[in-house]
């Protein structure tokens, strides 16, 4: 992952900035571990970025959505997950973890989870219809 590459962070803001693009950020906790203060850098030049993020790897999904979404924060929050379907394929290239794969393509078109969503009052949006809000 790009966000993590100290020797490459000035390069993914360089690049965000000119194409006036937002920039995927890891949790604030995990920023501050990383030690290059890559959420202020990217804030100094205005950029728009993820406030929070919900990574459930390698737990179930559903679980952490349940969990994670009736107290997620305000703000703009990104879902991070792997999903495959299930198949041949992914059993072939992902021996280990396929099964998490095929679960988070599900728990994403579960209505269970839509409705959890809107409960909540979460807008789902992509990282596309924030280009150029910053």
């Amino acid at each position: 992952m790009v966000q993590a590459r100290t020797d490459l962070d000035e390069i993914y803001l360089d690049l965000a900035e000119e194409f006036r693009l937002p920039v995927r950020m890891f949790s604030r906790e995990g920023t501050e571990k990383q030690g290059f203060l890559a959420r202020e850098r990217a804030e100094a030049r205005g950029l728009l970025f993820n406030e929070h993020i919900i990574y459930p790897w390698p737990r179930r999904t559903r679980d952490v959505f349940f969990e994670e979404i009736p107290k997620l924060p305000p703000g703009v929050s990104e879902i991070f997950t792997h999903p495959a379907l299930d198949g041949e394929e992914l059993r072939a290239y992902h021996t280990e973890n396929a099964d998490i794969r095929a679960h988070d393509a599900a728990c994403l078109t579960d209505p269970v989870v839509s409705g959890l969503l809107e409960q909540h009052n979460i807008k789902r949006i992509s990282f596309r219809e924030l280009q150029g809000t910053g």
